[in-house]
């Protein structure tokens, strides 16, 4: 009798492999393309958060002083309200520079202003994600009150 002998399979065809290796090229370039939008919404993130912290920590200094509040003495007074977050409009933190302003001719209006760098590779699209997030974050253009549309540096939030 005649054995008939089963020819044993070690590994894998190159069809196979070239296979795998397509798949994962294509997994890694979406990656690729995501990841650099993560970035921007993660620094766009930022500054909306920092400015929603010092907006909140106008309010509590209102509340504190409010027969003496005025954005002057905020500023003044803003590192017992901010922690290691700094009112300094000469220097960046991260994405952005913030301040603190009254609109002009009026004491009863104050806003958080973020000057964004315009050095950060990341400047375009910091932009039009804050853009995206205007409406939701009441973010403007202005102390007018024109709602932020993405192209400018400096980005307006209405604190009091």
């Amino acid at each position: 009798m005649k054995k008939i002998m089963k020819k044993s399979r070690k590994g894998f065809t190159l069809v196979e492999l070239l296979i795998v290796i397509i798949i994962l090229g294509a997994l890694a370039a979406t990656m690729m393309l995501n990841s650099g939008n993560a970035v921007a919404n993660a620094k766009a993130g930022t500054v909306v958060t920092n400015m929603g912290n010092i907006k909140n920590a106008m309010w509590v200094y209102y509340q504190d002083n409010i027969n003496a509040a005025t954005v002057d003495t905020f500023i003044a007074s803003s590192d017992k309200y901010l922690g290691d977050l700094k009112l300094d409009n000469s220097t960046y933190q991260g994405a952005a520079k913030y301040y603190a302003v009254a609109k002009a001719g009026e004491t009863n209006y104050w806003y958080v202003t973020a000057d964004l760098n315009p050095d950060d590779p990341d400047i375009n699209a910091i932009k039009a994600n804050l853009g995206n997030q205007a409406k939701t974050y009441q973010l403007l253009n202005d102390t007018a009150g024109t709602q932020y549309n993405g192209t400018n540096n400096t980005i307006y939030m209405r604190a009091k």
